[in-house]
């Protein structure tokens, strides 16, 4: 049965339909098939490192056009990213930066800004928890680069609805080190994201672009401590709580851009 959240499980993902939405209610219509032949091989490679890596093709959003550098170019959302194909070639977007961000980028080097969308993260998509908005709100905080901290602890809370750089009203989490650095952005990474962007692989999380930090997320309607760190490309989650193989997990990322682009604008 598919269940509503705002993460996608390492190996038994909670996944949705993302296409067409009416009034409130979105409509189930599975794609049937891939919307470029590049799909297809970056799609069975990616399931090939790990299950789900991208989402069932019957939970992908039917072939899109898009404007790209004043042509068109072809697109198709999974619940865990977006595929391009320009002239013949594959890329994937960086829509983690993009909606932390709000800068939309709509040629190589073209941009236009758009606000980000007050939903959270992770966990409920109705849920609570620190929202794309708060993230781009608190952008001198969570996303400015800072000095390399390695083997300190983070130090970065989400509570009653506002960032903050201490324990106070601490989220129910225990000591967790930084153990890595992004000098390129100039973010710290926990080892538990940097252990799982070795497995998944650097193309498809890219760099750290925000520090790690802990929040309350709604998470099957019960309030779950979870740390966040955004990447270029994805948005990764780690719950302690839960079971190994499910501790560390990607955000439905794709699912989260096309409802901000194609519904909620």
């Amino acid at each position: 049965m598919l269940q509503r959240h705002g993460k996608v499980r390492r190996y038994a993902t909670v996944l949705t339909t993302i296409i067409v939405m009416t009034l409130a209610v979105t409509n189930v219509q599975a794609a049937t098939e891939f919307a470029a032949p590049g799909f297809r091989t970056a799609y069975y490679t990616g399931e090939g490192i790990t299950p789900n890596f991208w989402g069932p093709l019957s939970h992908a959003s039917d072939p899109r056009e898009q404007n790209y550098n004043g042509g068109k170019r072809t697109i198709q959302y999974f619940d865990k990213g977006r595929m391009e194909s320009t002239n013949g070639q594959v890329t994937f977007g960086l829509l983690a930066t993009e909606m932390v961000t709000g800068r939309l980028q709509v040629g190589d080097r073209d941009f236009t800004n758009l606000m980000p969308p007050d939903k959270p993260v992770a966990g409920d998509e109705d849920g609570q928890g620190a929202t794309y908005l708060d993230i781009y709100n608190n952008r001198n905080l969570v996303l400015a680069g800072t000095a390399n901290r390695v083997g300190q602890e983070f130090s970065l809370y989400f509570v009653n609805g506002q960032f903050v750089s201490d324990r106070s009203g601490t989220v129910g989490l225990r000591a967790v080190a930084l153990t890595d650095y992004d000098s390129t952005t100039r973010h710290n990474v926990i080892q538990v994201f940097r252990r799982y962007r070795d497995v998944v692989g650097f193309s498809t999380i890219g760099y750290a672009i925000s520090e790690p930090f802990a929040s309350y997320f709604t998470v099957g309607g019960v309030q779950t401590a979870v740390i966040v760190q955004v990447f270029e490309r994805r948005v990764l989650t780690y719950t302690p709580d839960n079971p190994p193989d499910y501790q560390v997990e990607m955000g439905n990322i794709g699912r989260h851009y096309f409802f901000w682009r194609n519904i909620d604008n």
